[in-house]
């Protein structure tokens, strides 16, 4: 029993320098864009809870992304906490952005552990995946927001709702076929994506 639970352990903690490398690669990259959307994102939710909530699939891309290429507990949650750094130097929010971030970390990693089970990584999965980390950021904002979540009529729920889903399942199948496009490359050779082989629609 103690031998497996050091095993898990080391399993969760050990990562391969081109592993860490990718997730610093992918999450600055996805830093800057991110930290340029903000901008954009300012403006769109002039227009309401559903135009800001259609910026889901986005920013839960990265998660998806590293999840699909890594396979492992914690990848979703590392890019993240990279990405979340680099936005804070050049969002207009400020720290307050980390808050966001943390969210978006959280329902990414645990949109694959349900989605996946770290096993399954076929594209029904990944939607799946999407649809799970869509909804467990919706969980989170009603957890600590509801108040506001409240304040908004029946049908706007309802359009969260569904444009998270949307946006989930969208960010999910751009992931995948992302992550496809750049093994065919070779330069993802060396990772579990590669390593299995498993480029199925």
């Amino acid at each position: 029993m103690s031998t497996s639970s050091s095993s898990v352990r080391r399993h969760l903690f050990a990562w391969s320098t081109r592993e860490i490398l990718l997730i610093a690669a992918i999450g600055i990259v996805f830093g800057m864009i991110f930290a340029a959307s903000y901008y954009a994102f300012s403006i769109t939710v002039v227009f309401g809870p559903i135009a800001g909530w259609a910026w889901t699939g986005l920013y839960l891309l990265p998660s998806l992304l590293i999840g699909y290429i890594l396979r492992r507990p914690g990848a979703a949650l590392l890019i993240s906490l990279l990405y979340s750094l680099v936005t804070l130097l050049f969002s207009p929010y400020g720290p307050v952005i980390l808050i966001n971030c943390a969210f978006y970390a959280v329902s990414g990693e645990v949109g694959l552990a349900l989605g996946t089970r770290y096993r399954s990584f076929s594209l029904p999965w990944m939607i799946l995946s999407g649809i799970l980390s869509g909804l467990v950021m919706i969980l989170l904002y009603v957890i600590f927001y509801r108040d506001s979540f409240l304040e908004w009529a029946l049908p706007i729920r309802i359009g969260v709702v569904g444009i998270t889903i949307l946006t989930g399942i969208v960010g999910a199948i751009i992931g995948k076929q992302l992550a496809d496009a750049l093994a065919r490359t070779g330069a993802l050779a060396g990772t579990a994506l590669k390593n299995d082989g498993t480029h199925e629609v």
